[in-house]
């Protein structure tokens, strides 16, 4: 390998470690908080972040050295599957954060269910029928517009609602938290839905490949996220006399 190519090695298994560290996070934090309100849609955020994580430790896997890298290979089925599975977790978690009637959210969550369902199994079919490269990047760059990205929005949106009320409360810090987050989020959204990157040579911007700039997103994210639930969090004694 040249040394680009161990250096794009380096940068993608960081990227999928910042998810993974961010999925595994949120969720430890989110045991020693009440999981009422965003800290309940946070454990979506944390399925999502902790699943595309996972597809990204695949997409390293890709890379290496004697290994199949192209779409239309085993392993690349288990990256789009993976990928599109987190992607369905974020528009999940959008829903959720931008939605405050509980039945509506109920709802919503049944709705995710059968749609990630249904996605696996056409993703399943599309392997099936051998498809070619071509055409299942053509479904990756789909998936990721029109579900990635809308999903990203959504949590920003509903991330940037949660600061302007944590401001109207006078809860300063949340509102810096939440603000944060709507802004890491919403990068990520355009960075990774909006902007695909090619396969296996990835999109650059300034020099950098574009899994760079996302994983900062997803850091600033991450950060903002355990920020928000270290202030949620509630002492073992309220926690057992809750229970």
């Amino acid at each position: 390998m040249s040394f680009r190519e161990v250096g794009l090695l380096v940068v993608y298994a960081v990227y999928g470690g910042a998810w993974l560290v961010t999925g595994v996070s949120l969720w430890l934090y989110g045991e020693r908080t009440a999981r009422l309100g965003v800290a309940a849609h946070l454990r979506l955020l944390s399925m999502f972040a902790f699943v595309h994580g996972l597809s990204d430790v695949v997409d390293v896997g890709l890379r290496l050295p004697g290994v199949e890298a192209t779409p239309g290979s085993a392993l690349g089925a288990i990256r789009l599957t993976l990928l599109a599975a987190s992607f369905i977790l974020l528009l999940q978690f959008g829903l959720a954060i931008s939605i405050r009637d509980p039945r509506i959210y109920r709802s919503v969550i049944t709705l995710g269910v059968f749609g990630l369902i249904g996605l696996a199994a056409g993703l399943l079919s599309l392997y099936a029928e051998g498809a070619s490269a071509l055409e299942i990047s053509a479904v990756e760059r789909a998936i990721r517009l029109l579900i990635g990205l809308p999903g990203a929005l959504l949590g920003g949106y509903g991330f940037y609602m949660l600061s302007r009320r944590c401001q109207a409360l006078n809860m300063r810090e949340c509102a810096r938290d939440t603000l944060t987050a709507a802004i890491c989020l919403a990068t990520y959204g355009v960075l990774a839905g909006a902007i695909t990157s090619g396969y296996p040579a990835p999109t650059v911007i300034l020099g950098l490949p574009i899994q760079f700039y996302r994983m900062l997103a997803a850091i600033g994210l991450a950060v903002a996220c355990i920020s928000l639930l270290k202030r949620l969090q509630v002492k073992p004694s309220e926690m057992t006399d809750s229970g």
